[in-house]
């Protein structure tokens, strides 16, 4: 079946709920929101805005790319993340998130 809103197969009640686990922690949120406010941040940049460790950044973020909310930029020795955009209902969530953060 095709979600008319998406134009793309249905999401199961599994695809739906690795969604929602991605953003189901603060600290994954916040990595999120920072990424729709910077468009491209590295690793490094986002564990100083964060204020966590490397090896927890790394994982946060593991999370939310296995979540398919977010894509891994390789970049020689570094990497950089931008948010999923190619990801129809990683997209719908990123406008959910805006508005809900404008009140």
């Amino acid at each position: 079946m095709i979600n008319i809103l998406t134009k793309s197969p249905k999401s199961t009640e599994t695809d739906i709920a690795k969604l929602f686990d991605g953003l189901g922690d603060p600290t994954r949120l916040k990595i999120v929101c920072l990424l729709l406010e910077n468009g491209e941040l590295c690793v490094s940049d986002i564990k100083e805005e964060i204020g966590i460790s490397m090896p927890g950044t790394s994982q946060q973020l593991r999370v939310l790319e296995n979540a398919g909310l977010l894509k891994r930029l390789p970049m020689g020795q570094k990497a950089c993340y931008i948010p999923n955009h190619s990801n129809p209902q990683a997209k719908l969530l990123f406008s959910c998130i805006k508005t809900l953060k404008k009140g």
